[in-house]
């Protein structure tokens, strides 16, 4: 019933593209409203972040196993999941007022976010190119892997969006908890730091290895700064996580969204 009602709805999604497209503007507009420099904040907010960890980790902690292209990379992918999940989790209160005055499939907030946040992340790749290719990361066929990561992160963040959006409505701390959650992953994903460190703490290691986006920050590192194909332990991850995350956020999602015009 549950994967009925999925299916179903996402059949029906042509019927209401102009909807989506509308919640998108709408995201777009009132992020960059009354802004001089618009779209250049989606590049200059990672790039800001990308500055101040290379002169943090290699030039005062003096760590030198790690190179400057690992920390763009990850923190250009980083800036992209935090910030899909952080707007997930307000996707369906957001549009409250729309949800109690029309009839729509209520996963359509939840999809107009993940498309803003994807919208935003792709603005700075053109850059980062430019930059890899700066430091002399050459492009090769691998990096084609690179749509092959973003679909199957993308597929993931979705089923947590679906699963944060459902729980925010009825518990309004996740969304404060989800902040500090955040700020914790960060450092047990291997974006300012390379795993092979931890070797002599096999459990640390282990704990990082297996963190829900250190597989996609692994294979993105790998593809684009070492010009490597997607590692086969990271490929699995990205599978097991990405089916794992939508399964748990349809069932979710479709348990309770015919309680959420009420919750809300």
């Amino acid at each position: 019933m549950i994967l009925r009602n999925f299916f179903k709805d996402m059949k029906s999604l042509p019927k209401y593209k102009c909807l989506i497209r509308n919640l998108v503007s709408r995201d777009l507009t009132l992020k960059y409203r009354a802004s001089i420099m618009g779209y250049l904040w989606s590049m200059l907010n990672p790039l800001m972040l990308i500055i101040t960890y290379i002169i943090a980790f290699k030039y005062i902690l003096g760590m030198r196993s790690i190179s400057r292209s690992q920390i763009i990379v990850g923190v250009v992918l980083w800036t992209f999941c935090a910030t899909a999940m952080m707007s997930s989790v307000k996707a369906i209160l957001t549009s409250a007022p729309l949800l109690q005055k029309v009839t729509f499939p209520r996963v359509i907030p939840v999809i107009s976010t993940q498309i803003f946040c994807l919208i935003q992340h792709l603005i700075v790749y053109p850059v980062l190119f430019i930059t890899l290719l700066v430091l002399k990361k050459f492009p090769n066929f691998n990096w084609l892997y690179v749509f092959l990561i973003l679909i199957l992160l993308n597929i993931m963040l979705f089923g947590m969006g679906l699963f944060l959006s459902t729980v925010n409505i009825f518990y309004r701390d996740v969304e404060h908890f989800l902040a500090i959650a955040i700020r914790i992953l960060f450092w047990f994903t291997p974006i300012v730091y390379n795993i092979s460190i931890l070797s002599e703490r096999r459990f640390l290691k282990y704990i990082i290895a297996y963190t829900p986006f250190s597989p996609f920050v692994r294979s993105m590192t790998a593809v684009l700064c070492d010009g490597h194909p997607i590692p086969v332990e990271c490929g699995i991850q990205m599978v097991s996580y990405s089916v794992a995350a939508l399964g748990v956020g349809i069932v979710c999602f479709y348990s309770f969204q015919h309680r959420f015009v009420e919750a809300i």
